[in-house]
């Protein structure tokens, strides 16, 4: 057990306890399309392209078939796992209930690597093909790459891109997953954001936006840094992302023999992720 559990110990007079800033809530749940109640190490995402309507010119002619493209994208497994000892001395010797606090923080840590993976594959190389082994990168088209802080003319050039690919934008939609440092350029340069002429939610009292643009905006410290000072920030339809989750949540806290009788609070969860189509997703790049 970690020597800085001394300083829990009755010694302290802790009433009880205080869980450290940190992510607690996962942001992103409702953000993807879930597949669930799987076996295997990966979930393929079959995916089939559109295709107009021929002009019949010749009648009683011959039957014109369309061409469709048929691919996939696979979400491949990954095992994370979360796991404390407690020593029956020190839940002896405590005021607080160390088991339940530390299942807490495990519960904190769960809703973060979902938010994590959901990151990484909206803004990362998807594995394309019949055995995944094909990896796309979004493409050029999908960023917008003006260098500078996040502005309003960034923001409509990226939300631009989704209504050129014909992606319905509605607050139920689409999101926009932006950094602090984003939304911080917004709510000091722009009184389009600010003014209760455009945003009825009061930006400035609230210090977010919640909807604009059309979009539901979430803040995330969970999004990648592209380079020394640029990050990505992504506006993303829910079905950009699939998400694949073998195992969501499996918890236990069992006595561990081998060690002394200890508790053993251990967490798991197996899922993996892969962005699906690249037109329902753009990156809009924000230096900081």
């Amino acid at each position: 057990m970690p020597e800085t559990i001394e300083q829990w110990r009755v010694q302290a007079f802790s009433d009880n306890v205080h869980h450290l800033t940190q992510q607690k809530m996962a942001k992103f749940d409702a953000w993807c399309r879930k597949a669930t109640n799987l076996t295997g190490k990966v979930k393929y995402f079959d995916r089939l392209s559109g295709a107009d309507m021929q002009k019949q010119t010749i009648r009683n002619g011959d039957t014109q078939w369309v061409n469709l493209e048929h691919s996939r994208r696979g979400a491949f497994k990954v095992n994370y796992v979360w796991s404390r000892p407690v020593d029956e001395e020190d839940q002896l010797e405590t005021i607080d209930n160390i088991t339940s606090e530390l299942a807490i923080a495990a519960a904190f840590a769960v809703n973060r690597r979902f938010d994590q993976t959901w990151a990484d594959a909206v803004s990362g190389s998807a594995p394309q093909g019949e055995d995944g082994s094909t990896l796309v990168a979004l493409p050029a088209a999908q960023k917008e790459t003006t260098a500078s802080g996040n502005t309003l003319a960034k923001l409509v050039a990226s939300l631009t891109k989704l209504y050129n690919a014909d992606v319905d934008v509605t607050p139920d939609q689409v999101c926009y997953a932006h950094s602090p440092a984003s939304l911080e350029d917004l709510l000091n340069i722009s009184s389009t954001f600010t003014s209760r002429d455009f945003n009825p939610a009061m930006a400035l009292m609230t210090g977010q936006i919640n909807q604009y643009l059309g979009m539901t905006w979430i803040m995330s410290t969970r999004l990648p840094i592209l380079s020394t000072t640029v990050r990505g920030t992504y506006l993303a339809h829910k079905n950009a992302v699939g998400f694949a989750e073998w195992v969501k949540v499996k918890s236990s806290i069992d006595k561990r023999p081998d060690k002394n009788n200890l508790m053993q609070i251990l967490v798991k969860t197996m899922h993996g992720a892969v962005r699906v189509e690249d037109q329902l997703v753009v990156e809009n790049q924000v230096t900081e």
